[in-house]
This record gives C-alpha cells, structure tokens and sequence, in this order.
C-alpha cells in the first residue's frame, strides 16, 4: 500500500526533474549524470521499503528463516526447562561481558 503511495510521487517527480534541470544547468549534457544521482538512491529506498513490507514471505530470496528462528528459540526454551533433555548440561545464562576496562 505505502509503496504505490511513494511511487505516485516519486514517478511525476523523477519525470519533471530534468525540465527543471536544464534551466538550472549551463551544460545541457549534466542532465542525464544528475538524474543518474537523484533517481538511483530514491528508487533504491522504494526497494528496500518493498522488501521490508513483508520480511517473512517466503517467495523471495532474502526472506526471514521465520521456521528456523521458532525452531531455535523452541529448543533453547526447552532446555532451559528441562536441563536433563540438553544433554545434563544447563544452558549457560550470563550477561555479556562488561567491555569497558578493555
């Protein structure tokens, strides 16, 4: 939803950019180097703002591994539970250590 709502700005905006710069300009053959820098950082965050839209979809190459973190934290919970089923040996729970005399 928030990305058509970007795009419905962004496109008008990366059209009348270069009727804007040619006044602007005194060499006509800038124009296309600074729609390159303006128009490549702006489309880059529409794309990042796509792809957190939905972290978890598995459809994509750089979703969440939602099944491995439950997983995870299933066993980890469960050993924490129950010690015995962790091989005898408590999970270790200790706050890191203090970094500030190093």
């Amino acid at each position: 939803m928030y990305a058509i709502t970007v795009r419905r700005f962004l496109a008008p905006f990366l059209a009348t950019l270069p009727l804007a710069l040619l006044g602007q300009l005194d060499h006509g053959w800038l124009v296309p180097l600074v729609m390159m820098a303006v128009a490549y950082p702006l489309l880059a965050l529409d794309r990042i703002g796509e792809a957190l839209q939905n972290p978890f979809a598995t459809g994509k190459v750089n979703h969440l591994l939602l099944d491995a973190l439950a997983a995870t934290i299933e066993r980890n919970l469960r050993a924490l539970l129950d010690p015995a089923s962790a091989g005898g040996v408590p999970p270790r729970i200790c706050a890191a250590p203090d970094r500030a005399g190093v």
